[in-house]
């Protein structure tokens, strides 16, 4: 399974912006513990790990994430536990969860969308779903909210940014536990990523739009925090909104 296939973060990058966050040993864990589950979910729900594969053994997994193999063992329990692997003692973990075709028989593939198409859904999905944040929300999904802010804040390129971006909106979404929910916005990630995240540079060329981005974000965070539902959809389908207006003004091969 290689980075492109997996269309999501490596886990040396999940590692390193996990010890940014500066964390101590127990939360960072349980952080690790999360991002390792969430990492493997997503795979698995995007295809890149398909029904019968054998996963990355415990120790693999444990260096690639800096992790102590209790913390790894706990994720794979976790996903055992939530049906979407098998667990073999002597012989490893394999995918369990397949996904199931509809009626007519027709398999789901990461459809090809724009840019905007992503935008687009965005505004569908997440104003909407800041309730169910409200209500479910934990100081540790607080803190991974914090996070990828901060990695908006300092990344180095527009291709971090907007990676930064979406990993935060993954973040609010996974404070939901709502698993279907998470897993049509994994999907979303996956296709963005599938156009490719160079795309669209004049969205966030400048400095200036940028810290616009973060604001309005930071301001989403805050109402979220605060367990304002009505002020967080609105400053959310505001965000979103802008984004639209700005990439429908721009020339058709920017």
């Amino acid at each position: 399974m290689t980075h492109d296939e997996f269309a999501t973060l490596s886990p040396a990058v999940i590692r390193e912006r996990v010890d940014a966050a500066g964390l101590n040993m127990r939360v960072r864990a349980r952080a690790l513990q999360g991002e390792v589950y969430a990492w493997l979910r997503t795979a698995i729900v995007t295809g890149a790990l398909a029904h019968g594969n054998r996963i990355p053994a415990e120790r693999t997994l444990a260096r690639d994430f800096g992790a102590s193999r209790n913390c790894i063992r706990d994720a794979l329990n976790a996903l055992e536990r939530d049906g979407f692997l098998s667990r073999r003692v002597g012989s490893g973990s394999y995918v369990r969860w397949a996904p199931q075709p509809p009626a007519e028989g027709r398999q789901f593939t990461t459809p090809t969308v724009s840019p905007l198409d992503a935008i687009e859904a965005r505004r569908v999905i997440e104003p909407n779903c800041c309730d169910l944040v409200i209500a479910r929300a934990t100081e540790d999904d607080f803190l991974r909210m914090q996070a990828r802010l901060r990695e908006m804040e300092t990344a180095r390129d527009q291709v971090t940014f907007k990676e930064a971006g979406y990993a935060f909106h993954l973040a609010v979404m996974r404070a939901t536990r709502n698993p279907l929910l998470v897993a049509m916005y994994e999907m979303l990630v996956a296709a963005r990523a599938k156009t490719g995240w160079g795309t669209l540079i004049p969205l966030n060329d400048r400095k200036e739009q940028r810290d616009e981005q973060i604001a309005g974000n930071r301001a989403i965070y805050a109402a979220l925090r605060a367990r304002d539902g009505e002020q967080a959809r609105r400053l959310a389908h505001q965000l979103l909104t802008d984004m639209i207006n700005t990439v429908a003004s721009l020339p058709l091969n920017a």
